[in-house]
């Protein structure tokens, strides 16, 4: 999922379709969602495990591949534990 802050609907749609990404995303037009969770920069980029544990936050963009190297450690420990509990 992905909170956008502030832009309208038919902006994120472009965007999404000129990155040619399939994600589900969430307007935000009056920044609540920022305000509450204490949102201080652009992207912010959160991962939360199953049980609801944040495993991961960035703020700012330190480039795609590092960004996708990330997120997939993060995603193949929660892989792993989810599989050792079996």
């Amino acid at each position: 999922w992905s909170v956008d802050l502030g832009e309208k609907k038919n902006k994120v749609s472009a965007f999404l379709t000129k990155s040619k990404w399939t994600l589900n995303v969430m307007l935000d037009a009056k920044n609540t969602v920022a305000s509450k969770y204490g949102v201080r920069g652009l992207p912010h980029t959160v991962v939360i495990d199953p049980a609801g544990t944040v495993r991961l936050v960035e703020v700012g963009f330190s480039g795609k591949a590092n960004t996708k190297k990330a997120m997939n450690a993060i995603i193949d420990e929660i892989i792993a534990a989810k599989t050792n509990e079996g």
